[in-house]
């Protein structure tokens, strides 16, 4: 399928970081895994050279960022490309500069993109403030949140944890809750050098008793981290068991406590520098860190459910 083009919208830091993450997925798995097509598209963008099949002809270093092509939605490299921008996102996220509004819009371009073959423009509606029973039913549920948040930290403190939060997570902890129904992205992660946690909970209704927590489709199949229905209860630390494995990962990065994935250096010494394992968002290690605390705590829930 010969691609379409839209124009780009995103911040160029994302498409920046996106080609350095292309070039080394490129050198250590090479065009089989990659794909030779979206890899000179990167590369040419990047460099601003001419001339690439898969390019329009008047791509020049003005536009280099106006035509980012589609290859349709269930097409390998339309995937492969979402991923990558996605993993890029999430780096520049960690930047003091970028809000985390922006990486939300930034997230929620990339899902519309995937699906529709473009970028939406930006819209911005005003908040409504809750009352009545709403507004008493939120308190309940934030209440619930930090409630289970706490719980979490507990389990990740825990001597099994490949990965130990330290005892200062429980205080640092950042955590904002947003019932913005225009936002469907939590984060986890660091901000300004705290452990930081954002939970989207628009889903959250009154009156509603079940609810489905959708993992991301790599691991959305897997018996102890994939997906799972529940009760509320259930929902809400499914997702904060997501989002503190991606503390737990990207706190490393300050403390240079790795856990059970320190890597020796040829001092035969332990390194200082983030393990390989550790760098892919929702890679193994990630995933390590993510099965603990669901082996551990949200899968034994009473309402727990496999999907």
């Amino acid at each position: 399928m010969y691609p379409t083009y839209s124009k780009w919208t995103l911040p160029n830091e994302v498409y920046d970081q996106a080609t350095e993450i292309m070039e080394w997925r490129y050198a250590d798995n090479g065009p089989e895994v990659i794909g030779d097509d979206c890899f000179e598209m990167l590369r040419a963008c990047n460099e601003d050279e001419e001339g690439s099949p898969f390019l329009p002809k008047y791509f020049k270093q003005q536009t280099r960022l106006e035509a980012f092509p589609y290859y349709g939605k269930d097409d390998s490299r339309t995937n492969m490309l979402w991923s990558v921008f996605e993993y890029a996102a999430e780096i520049v996220s960690h930047r003091e500069d970028v809000s985390e509004s922006l990486y939300c819009d930034i997230r929620e371009k990339l899902d519309y993109w995937k699906e529709y073959g473009e970028f939406p423009p930006s819209k911005r509606k005003k908040r409504k403030l809750p009352t009545g029973d709403i507004a008493a039913f939120r308190i309940c549920v934030e209440a619930e949140i930090k409630s289970l948040v706490d719980q979490a930290i507990k389990v990740a403190k825990g001597k099994g944890c490949p990965m130990r939060l330290q005892s200062s997570v429980q205080n640092d902890l950042q955590l904002k809750i947003s019932w913005s129904e225009g936002r469907s992205s939590s984060w986890g992660g660091t901000r300004n050098g705290k452990p930081y946690i954002s939970l989207a909970v628009a889903d959250i209704k009154l009156g509603k008793t079940q609810y489905t927590f959708n993992e991301y489709s790599h691991i959305a199949q897997l018996k102890e981290i994939g997906s799972c229905k529940g009760s509320r209860e259930v929902y809400l630390a499914s997702l904060i068991a997501h989002e503190l494995a991606h503390v737990a990962q990207h706190y490393s990065k300050i403390t240079k406590d790795y856990g059970d994935f320190t890597e020796m250096d040829a001092q035969g010494k332990a390194s200082i520098c983030m393990p390989k394992i550790l760098k892919v968002s929702h890679g193994s290690g990630w995933q390590e860190i993510y099965r603990y605390l669901r082996f551990n705590w949200v899968n034994k829930l009473p309402t727990y459910r496999n999907c």
